[in-house]
């Protein structure tokens, strides 16, 4: 992977996120066990992980949003994931990187204006992953001490700080308000990041619970062209890689059925 944190630029299997590669090691790993795909099964022609710029955006770029983009160079063409995390919060990079790492393996158009068909369900999914890693990694006592004898923010407080920025109504706790009211908004072809975030908590006990469900990001590469979540859960019931009962869960929560 390459790495770039702002001047800096290394070229290594896998490098750090803030200069602590056992973490960043650690994160990828948990992404790949989690999806249990190759890079190459989703049409992903390269045998390297994505480059990875590390840093803050400043000046008129000031506001941007991560991303996961493409890049041509002289001798091959991939993606390229934008960080905006500086080197002070590993928590913020984590999340951000398991995101649009996330992208990079569904390996779409990556067209960040183009909402349009299940775009929003991509990145719903692809925040779920965010979700689902700092919550793993919460689990372990090592990285969670270290992250504390360092000073940074741990995956629980992380995820709390973005609970106190998001905030839950009572009402947006349950499929209903996904089905009568984020899912017509997030719909409407624009881009919808609050929405992405409170519906991403909402699917996340699904996630946990049904991980076979990981397997769709197979199955979204072309989200802007599919037409309605029932297409989509059409598609996945021809999936032998996804179990029948996870599918049958996540139709309830896309569909109401």
């Amino acid at each position: 992977m390459r790495i770039t944190s702002l001047s800096d630029t290394v070229d290594i299997a896998v490098d750090s996120f803030c200069e602590h590669g056992e973490i960043a090691n650690f994160c990828l790993q948990l992404l790949a066990d989690t999806v249990k795909i190759e890079e190459k099964s989703v049409g992903i022609d390269s045998s390297t992980l994505p480059s990875v710029i590390v840093y803050k955006w400043t000046g008129k770029n000031a506001g941007r949003r991560p991303e996961c983009g493409v890049y041509m160079g002289p001798e091959k063409y991939g993606h390229q994931i934008h960080l905006d995390c500086g080197l002070s919060d590993l928590c913020q990079a984590v999340f951000q990187f398991s995101h649009e790492y996330c992208h990079h393996l569904i390996n779409g158009p990556l067209d960040g204006t183009d909402f349009r068909g299940l775009r929003w369900l991509e990145e719903v999914i692809c925040t779920t992953m965010s979700l689902y890693v700092l919550r793993r990694l919460g689990e372990i006592p090592w990285l969670v001490q270290k992250c504390t004898r360092l000073g940074y923010r741990t995956p629980q407080s992380y995820l709390e700080l973005v609970c106190k920025h998001y905030p839950f109504e009572p009402r947006m706790q349950s499929r209903e308000w996904l089905l009568r009211e984020a899912i017509p908004v997030l719909r409407s072809g624009t881009y919808q990041e609050r929405l992405y975030i409170l519906s991403a908590f909402l699917l996340l006990p699904l996630f946990e619970s049904e991980t076979s469900l990981w397997r769709i990001v197979s199955y979204l590469s072309d989200a802007t062209e599919i037409p309605s979540p029932e297409a989509f859960v059409c598609r996945l019931r021809s999936a032998s890689t996804i179990d029948a009962t996870a599918v049958d869960s996540l139709e309830s929560y896309l569909c109401g059925r």
